[in-house]
């Protein structure tokens, strides 16, 4: 590629290989005089393009023209330029029917340093009058040599304090300190087991108060007065009433006047002395008669004594009453039979005479086994 430097701007011929043309539809025409490195590349095809890649802030096409006998000034070809695609905004030129060179066909002004492209389309033409491209101009940026120099720029950050704030660590160590002592932590602690003391105290209130009630207080299914108690725990904590046991005294005979003596003396009685003999059976109880505590005859007859056993009964509960009986309801029955001793009324054996046989009084009848 050939160019050359024409100021600010570098000049590119049309034959450089970075000037792209639609396939056979340009050509080639050296040895022009008068023209940038003698060549001409021309067309006479109606939508014939160029395609043009650079980094540049401005480009300049450069073309000529040609005036045949008996055309018209204004039958030259018309053209087309786009810049970076943008179609809605092209460029359209039309070249005089004259023999000139180094004509302008296309400026961009100026660019956005950068990577553009320009596209240049053939709208209109005749045969006798062809489009004529010469070379392309591109203001590239100024390159300041080897000669120049590249300076380091360092960014720093400047955080501006407040005259009343600590400038180093120590006195940002200082002011925590300070921040941290002012904090009463004496007084936090002393209210959180103050706190805590005053809660103990009121549960500490609040269950001897309730529970010693509950202790000493009167239930309201406790039965009042005398009547029978509701419940079996109350019937075991019956307290003993004063009224003691019936009994019935027992017919003891009474008590011997006189001492007894190692060897009494004893005096046989007359057969009239003693007691009748009784003409009615013997009966149980006996009779009113028979079973005197005084006289001689009530010797003859067996002393019975009947006592309650049971005169603690009332210090009992039902339940208890019930098992007693049961105990006593298996016991066994005793029977007893007649020793035929005798006592007299002071409490000395009488010995019977062999020929009277005195019946027996007070006799318990007779029981069968069951």
């Amino acid at each position: 590629m050939s160019s050359s430097d024409s100021g600010v701007f570098r000049k590119f011929d049309d034959t450089d290989p970075g000037i792209l043309y639609s396939p056979g539809d340009w050509f080639d025409n050296p040895g022009i005089e008068g023209v940038f490195n003698h060549t001409l590349s021309s067309t006479t095809k109606q939508g014939a393009t160029v395609h043009i890649e650079f980094t540049a802030s401005q480009i300049v096409i450069i073309g000529a023209s040609i005036a045949p006998a008996g055309a018209s000034d204004d039958s030259g070809p018309v053209s087309a330029y786009v810049l970076d695609g943008a179609k809605n905004t092209a460029f359209l030129f039309q070249a005089n029917a004259t023999n000139a060179t180094d004509v302008t066909f296309f400026n961009s002004g100026a660019l956005n340093t950068g990577n553009h492209t320009l596209d240049i389309e053939v709208i209109t033409i005749t045969e006798n009058i062809p489009y004529l491209l010469d070379a392309v101009y591109l203001q590239q940026p100024v390159d300041s040599g080897p000669s120049s120099t590249t300076t380091a720029v360092w960014v720093s950050t400047v955080f501006v304090t407040p005259p009343s704030a600590p400038t180093n660590i120590a006195d940002k160590d200082d002011v925590a300190g300070a921040s941290a002592s002012s904090v009463p932590v004496g007084a936090i602690v002393g209210g959180a087991v103050g706190g805590f003391t005053l809660l103990v105290c009121a549960a500490l209130a609040v269950y001897f108060l309730y529970f010693r009630r509950r202790r000493h207080g009167v239930y309201a299914y406790h039965s009042f007065g005398g009547g029978e108690p509701l419940f079996d725990s109350e019937k075991d904590r019956l307290r003993p009433t004063e009224v003691a046991g019936s009994q019935i005294e027992p017919f003891l005979a009474p008590a011997p006047t006189t001492t007894y003596s190692d060897n009494p003396t004893y005096s046989p009685r007359a057969p009239s002395e003693l007691s009748p003999t009784p003409q009615t059976p013997h009966t149980y109880p006996p009779a009113a008669s028979s079973i005197s505590g005084s006289g001689a005859g009530s010797s003859s007859g067996r002393t019975l004594s009947v006592v309650n056993d049971y005169s603690d009964g009332g210090y009992l509960t039902p339940a208890q009453r019930k098992a007693a009986e049961a105990k006593r309801e298996s016991e066994r029955v005793q029977f007893h039979a007649d020793s035929g001793v005798r006592f007299d009324s002071e409490g000395r054996p009488v010995v019977p005479s062999t020929s009277e046989v005195l019946p027996l009084a007070d006799v318990p009848p007779e029981y069968t086994p069951s």
